[in-house]
């Protein structure tokens, strides 16, 4: 029985429910190469998790050449289409949460940058799938994050408001995407932003079990 207004939680995916950045470090570095650069730090590749392609070069080299962001955009994606469902792990956490809350009778859907292809096999694959009644990735808008889109597109497929909907990310780009199609927002600081890079006030978790607890107001989690 649900306990708030929300009928649906939406997630990101990346450093939400999932770890991609084995995948991510292995094609920036494999896109770097191809175009004779040299490898990028893994944690500063980890710290691009939640931007575009675009943004992740500019971040990575310093450059905006958009002859060689694209190349770069093409390259990881190519690389991408390969490895990066098997280089990605769903959080136990995850695994625990999504079941309570589908039970609960919380509609759910993940909405990302990542291209739908990437995570959808994920969640097939851990046995997710099926509590989760809509999929938008970041090829399924021209606008990303933090624009509103692919969140409205979300609750437009739901066919439930966005007012009704709690939004849930691990950056301060989940939040400002929240903030702009006239979501709720809760931030889990399981990805690489720490509380500050939030705007003050921001509701944060430490983990998506406290998460969990929070939203079904479960005393005996907490």
């Amino acid at each position: 029985m649900q306990r708030n207004a929300w009928r649906a939680v939406l997630f990101d995916f990346d450093y939400t429910l999932a770890d991609s950045s084995p995948g991510v470090i292995l094609c920036a570095n494999t896109a770097l190469d191809s175009l004779g650069l040299p490898p990028a730090e893994p944690e500063a590749i980890r710290r691009t998790i939640g931007m575009t392609l675009a943004d992740a070069y500019r971040a990575l080299t310093g450059s905006d050449d958009t002859a060689a962001r694209e190349a770069f955009t093409q390259a990881f994606i190519a690389c991408s289409a390969k490895v990066m469902a098997a280089n990605t792990r769903l959080y136990e956490s995850a695994r625990r949460m999504i079941p309570r809350l589908a039970a609960e009778g919380y509609t759910l859907g993940v909405v990302s940058l990542k291209y739908r292809s990437r995570f959808s096999g994920v969640l097939e694959r851990e046995g997710i799938a099926v509590y989760i009644s809509v999929l938008v990735g970041g090829d399924d808008v021209s606008a990303h994050k933090p624009a509103p889109d692919s969140l409205l597109l979300a609750a437009e497929q739901l066919a439930i408001a966005p007012t009704s909907c709690l939004y849930v990310g691990d950056n301060r780009v989940d939040a400002d995407a929240a903030a702009a199609a006239g979501m709720a927002f809760a931030g889990v600081l399981t990805g690489t932003h720490t509380p500050a890079e939030f705007i003050p006030g921001t509701r944060l978790f430490p983990d998506l079990d406290s998460l969990s607890a929070w939203i079904l107001n479960d005393e005996t989690t907490r």
